[in-house]
């Protein structure tokens, strides 16, 4: 995976491969496939080349992030966030055909301008409210499909 620079927070490599990254605030990904969790700071991820997995665990993780470099092939992941913490267990989310939220366990996908450039938006719901209980951005305008993550339907 490379070597680290433990005061210095930075890993880096000339490996070519799969990488499982996490911990950091600001990522960029090599060539290989990688999975690169978010930490509950705002980070900015660039996965690289590769069918890399933007890995999200909670709602802390998935709010105010920005993914650079997202391509065919990648994936955002939901999958370990409690899509409606007013049930026992963790469910998944549902990837609603509309602009807006109405109420828990739903995600939403914008394309919207911000500081002059197109970005694709994902909003998503985990209690009763319409409210957004996180956002982040994808630079650039992705038509995304319930095949661009892990944990929507």
């Amino acid at each position: 995976m490379g070597t680290g620079f433990m005061g210095r927070g930075q890993v880096s490599g000339v490996e070519v491969g799969t990488d499982t990254v996490y911990g950091f605030e600001n990522f960029i990904g090599g060539s290989g496939h990688d999975v690169i969790t978010a930490s509950n700071a705002v980070n900015i991820i660039d996965g690289g080349l590769g069918e890399d997995v933007f890995r999200f665990t909670s709602v802390a993780a998935a709010n105010g992030d920005t993914i650079y470099g997202f391509t065919p092939g990648d994936r955002i992941d939901f999958s370990s966030i409690d899509a409606n913490t007013g049930q026992a267990g963790v469910q998944h989310f549902t990837l609603s055909a509309g602009t807006t939220l109405s109420g828990a366990g739903q995600v939403v996908v914008t394309h919207e301008t911000q500081d002059g450039a197109d970005v694709t938006v994902i909003r998503g719901s985990v209690d009763a409210d319409p409210d957004a209980d996180f956002e982040l951005a994808i630079a650039g305008t992705h038509n995304l499909k319930v095949a661009d993550f892990n944990g929507v339907s």
